[in-house]
């Protein structure tokens, strides 16, 4: 049985109620008797439920709070383990639970505030008041209302803090977008350094152009010497002026040349699979397979492959749910490569939906197979990609499988002519 308990989670809750509910029934059994002190052990397995089965918890707390209220036993002990079950819904729960959670007990925290400040022939020494008035009934209800809300609330804040502290500040989940951050940094690097290495090589062209230019303009000044003032001027206009261009391009292509790389390598194939098991710790089934011989490619044919491949997984990051199966398969072909992309995320997305739906209640339906097979698909990061396979001679076909997910077929028919490395293969 502990195991159970252990491999399910329920062990921190059963620490938590177990201790609430040892030291409140002495307290209570002390204060005001047996009955009272087993109602707070009631009270303390509904926390036992706050956690895992949060409807629960707020049922059996509303049942014995309703019990409570009828049978007037003035009980402001409970108030604890209902502070408690805001906290731990408020950090485990789904938002419309967490906001039941809270205002069921600042409800019956109120109602217990105004039965035991109205109703109670005890209330002036209890709040210490000399004096059992009206105003100063309505006064110390009026306080302790704002009291419990302020309680309910600061519990609420401190369970939402333990929600961010244990999911996104410095989780296993957390460290794993971190890294493919730093990824897509690294990616974006490397592409930097082929727009600088485009930049280089048109600098360097244009220059050689403007030096011929230059050495044209400079004979045809002295040749225009014989010919009429207005020729002569013109060849000194055009000597000025490309000798300006000249000096801008050679101090461009200067500036440029003086750090022809970063710290960071380009990503290729060989950061597949550390990409893959980044996805799996990110709550994915992914999987990277290959077939075919693989030839050696130029690294900013491979660094265009790696952006489509990773492009791809990261539309998969922000729109398909966890669980769902990511497969990247690499098909290598004697002249090209077909790279194909396939997640199941509506299928898992339907099932997730499956499991919270009532009677009643219609998810997946045909309508949805007929717009996955009529609707075409595009947007930015689609064009991005075809316009990205286009300098590699590559097409790229995006499709929805009804009922199942998102297809990515990307096909480089003359990949070894295109980007291959002459001579060369792995």
């Amino acid at each position: 049985m502990f195991q159970w308990v252990q491999e399910h989670k329920w062990l921190p809750s059963v620490y938590l109620s177990s201790a609430s509910a040892l030291l409140l029934f002495v307290v209570t059994y002390f204060l005001q008797g047996l009955i009272p002190a087993l109602f707070v052990v009631g009270f303390c397995v509904a926390l036992l439920f706050a956690s895992n089965l949060p409807w629960i918890a707020i049922s059996v707390f509303v049942a014995l709070s309703v019990s409570e209220l009828v049978l007037n036993f003035q009980m402001t002990v409970p108030g604890f383990p209902g502070l408690a079950m805001v906290g731990v819904t408020a950090a485990f729960s789904p938002k419309i639970v967490r906001w039941v959670a809270l205002s069921v007990v600042t409800l019956f925290g109120i109602a217990t505030v105004v039965q035991f400040t109205f109703f109670s022939s005890s209330s002036n020494r209890a709040f210490g008041l000399l004096y059992k008035t009206a105003g100063a009934n309505a006064l110390v209800a009026l306080l302790g209302s704002l009291f419990v809300i302020l309680a309910s609330l600061t519990f609420f804040m401190l369970g939402r803090l333990i929600y961010n502290q244990k999911v996104h500040v410095g989780s296993a989940n957390d460290s794993q977008v971190m890294a493919l951050r730093q990824r897509e940094l690294t990616l974006e690097i490397a592409e930097q350094n082929q727009r600088l290495q485009i930049a280089r090589d048109i600098t360097e062209i244009v220059t050689h152009d403007l030096s011929a230019v230059l050495a044209q303009a400079g004979g045809g000044l002295y040749a225009a010497k014989v010919n009429p003032e207005a020729g002569v001027r013109a060849l000194e206009r055009i000597e000025s002026s490309a000798r300006d261009a000249h000096t801008e391009l050679r101090r461009l292509h200067d500036m440029l040349n003086r750090s022809k790389s970063t710290s960071s390598a380009a990503p290729g194939f060989k950061d597949l699979p550390k990409l893959a098991v980044v996805f799996r710790e990110l709550g994915y089934n992914a999987y990277l397979r290959q077939e075919g011989q693989e030839f050696a490619l130029t690294e900013g044919a491979e660094l265009t492959i790696y952006r489509i491949i990773f492009d791809a997984l990261e539309n998969v990051r922000l729109h398909v749910p966890k669980e769902s199966t990511v497969t990247v398969d690499l098909s290598w072909v004697a002249d090209g490569l077909q790279v194909l992309i396939k997640d199941n995320g509506v299928e898992t997305a339907n099932r997730l939906a499956t499991d919270i739906l009532e009677d009643g209640q219609q998810g997946y339906s045909i309508d949805d197979d007929v717009r996955a097979l009529v609707e075409p698909i595009t947007g930015l990061g689609v064009t991005a990609m075809r316009e990205r396979a286009a300098l590699y001679g590559g097409s790229v076909e995006a499709t929805k499988v009804p009922g199942v997910g998102f297809t990515l077929s990307v096909i480089f028919p003359m990949l070894r002519t295109l980007g291959g490395l002459k001579g060369q293969e792995s």
